[in-house]
């Protein structure tokens, strides 16, 4: 029953408009109060879409486990653990872990650093792969992991750092697990007259998207070495969505599938025009992303 009582009806009025003034600077005091630093904030990094401009930081891991540790105990620290915390405290940075399956390196092991940019990556190393006062920060804040993961294993790394260079005109494909990375070291000799320009424009203009066109589920990205082992060198990144759609164009010894030999021969006229600038041979991996 309502109460008729005016006095009563009143303060109860007044006790609500208290109550709506304290509730609004509650929320007010909540929205513009203090905000969590950034560096504490939860990480949430974007995804690895390759694209031009990128750097490509591949290290071929020298590893020795510690007694009683397994490589999938170390594969699921490293995922779990080890490269959020590194994404964390190196902005611009993505990584992810590599198990060598067919080529010169099967059953190796490698890390792909992604880096939106070379601007980027010279932020937390030098020109000769030390680190850089900031990154030396970074490593400080990640303490606890590092230790672990010394617990775990001692090892060395050697390393390149790819640039892609050329823009294809679309979007480059999201890296994540399961995707298979054929990377392939050139080796020209280049035709009289020829540059090595000429013959990458080439490349990037032509031949690049032939192959894409004929060899569904693949990508085709070239790099150019700027630090480390292949510095100078020039490379190629084939990018399949799987294994399973490598292996319906190649063989394990890297050799054609019947199906990838017919999709070649549609490519001849592209590949007919591209001998004009030169020979070349390569030597490869192929890198699985756990």
């Amino acid at each position: 029953m309502r109460d008729q009582n005016p006095f009563i009806n009143q303060l109860n009025l007044n006790v609500m408009k208290k109550l709506i003034f304290i509730a609004t600077i509650t929320m007010l005091a909540t929205a513009c109060g203090p905000r969590q630093p950034a560096e504490e904030a939860e990480h949430l990094p974007e995804p690895a879409v390759l694209q031009a401009g990128n750097l490509l930081g591949h290290h071929t891991l020298h590893y020795e486990l510690a007694p009683g540790v397994t490589t999938d105990e170390l594969l699921d620290f490293t995922k779990d653990k080890f490269h959020p915390a590194y994404e964390k405290h190196h902005p611009g940075l993505k990584l992810f872990p590599l198990s060598g399956r067919t080529g010169e390196c099967v059953d190796c092991w490698s890390t792909l650093y992604v880096f939106e940019s070379t601007g980027v990556r010279d932020k937390y190393f030098t020109a000769d792969g030390s680190r850089t006062e900031l990154s030396m920060a970074a490593l400080e804040k990640m303490q606890p992991e590092m230790e672990e993961l010394l617990q775990m294993v001692e090892y060395t790394t050697t390393y390149t750092d790819w640039e892609i260079i050329g823009d294809t005109g679309t979007p480059g494909p999201e890296l994540q697990a399961g995707n298979l990375l054929g990377l392939h070291t050139m080796h020209y000799e280049l035709a009289p007259g020829v540059t090595i320009d000429e013959s990458i424009d080439f490349m990037k203009d032509e031949h690049g998207p032939a192959f894409e066109k004929h060899f569904p589920g693949g990508r085709f990205f070239i790099l150019k070495g700027r630090t480390g082992e292949g510095a100078d060198c020039y490379g190629w990144l084939f990018v399949f969505e799987s294994v399973e759609v490598r292996d319906k164009y190649f063989k394990a010894d890297g050799s054609y599938t019947e199906l990838g030999q017919a999709n070649l021969e549609k490519m001849q006229p592209v590949i007919e025009r591209g001998s004009k600038f030169g020979e070349y041979t390569t030597t490869y991996t192929d890198w699985v992303i756990q």
